[in-house]
């Protein structure tokens, strides 16, 4: 099952399929014998099968106990594993109980972390920085994200100079300014909306010379215009 969910469409699937898909891999999951190989694979296929519809996060946070499962998941000492384990929660939102679990300060302290150690694991912060892009809509996601250092961490994604950490992390930073009051006041302490004016000038004055790499033009581009729009 977890092989062929890898590859396969799952709303392609009859509901009985995909919802009958659930239980198996999240047994795999929390098989303490199973290899790296085994967990990555389910997880994936969970990932996939969570983005099908509601009625299957509803099964994997409901009755199989999905939260507490694939948390346990995103501590593995497998990169692979725990990137996959932080993507296939991102795709839990937006489950009002995968909100309640993000809006949890000792949890969101875990994916605030994660998102941070874009160095050592780059895909994993990634993965870790796009949920809370997600989720930061929810005001007490946002709230908890601004108590739990989230200033700090979205100032080091902007400065990364990784483009698709800087997207999340801008997309982030708008939403907190939409809210506004001290969710935005927290931003501009640290300085964050004159970075953003200065890496707009900075790179659009290059895009307009030619001094982006077309592969990346395009996503320059965009965080240029998230970047004007937050300073």
């Amino acid at each position: 099952v977890a092989k062929l969910l890898v590859t396969v469409d799952p709303s392609l699937l009859p509901h009985q399929h995909r919802i009958g898909a659930v239980p198996p891999l999240m047994a795999l999951v929390g098989d303490s014998a199973a290899s790296d190989l085994e967990y990555f694979e389910a997880l994936l296929s969970l990932t996939n099968l969570a983005a099908s519809g509601d009625d299957v996060r509803e099964r994997i946070i409901g009755p199989e106990r999905g939260l507490g499962v694939l948390s346990h998941a995103m501590f593995s000492d497998h990169e692979m594993v725990r990137r996959a384990a932080t993507e296939a929660m991102t795709n839990l939102l937006p489950h009002p109980r995968m909100v309640g679990h993000l809006a949890d300060p000792d949890v969101m302290k875990v994916w605030v972390a994660f998102a941070m150690d874009f160095e050592d694991n780059p895909e994993c912060a990634r993965a870790a920085a796009g949920c809370l892009a997600m989720a930061v809509g929810y005001p007490e996601v946002a709230q908890c994200l601004v108590r739990s250092n989230g200033a700090k961490m979205l100032k080091e994604l902007i400065q990364s100079g990784n483009l698709d950490l800087m997207h999340r992390a801008l997309a982030v930073v708008l939403s907190l300014k939409e809210a506004g009051g001290e969710l935005y006041d927290s931003l501009e302490n640290i300085g964050l909306p004159y970075f953003c004016r200065a890496y707009a000038e900075d790179f659009g004055r290059k895009l307009s010379v030619g001094e982006v790499s077309q592969e990346e033009e395009k996503l320059v581009q965009i965080t240029v215009d998230m970047a004007r729009q937050v300073s």
